[in-house]
């Protein structure tokens, strides 16, 4: 599988999937009523890294790994976490 193999690839948020990442995550966030701290702490991940996620204030380099952790989080694929049809 291509996600597996790139573990380490980074990718910049400042562009459109970026902004449809965040926009994502955040939607998946408030569907299960979690706070960023809770997101992390289920991703393992730093509530910074959540933070600037989602606010794109600061584009984050994102790594797949970390995708993968969210998207594990939330009981999804990553794929799933990339669908934006429904965003």
């Amino acid at each position: 599988m291509f996600l597996g193999a790139c573990l380490a690839y980074t990718f910049y948020m400042k562009n459109e999937i970026g902004v449809k990442l965040a926009k994502q995550i955040r939607r998946l966030r408030k569907k299960n009523n979690w706070t960023q701290e809770e997101l992390a702490e289920y991703a393992d991940i730093a509530v910074r890294q959540i933070q600037n996620l989602e606010s794109l204030k600061n584009p984050p380099l994102c790594r797949i790994n970390t995708l993968k952790k969210i998207a594990d989080a939330f009981k999804i694929t990553p794929s799933k976490l990339i669908d934006f049809k429904n965003n």
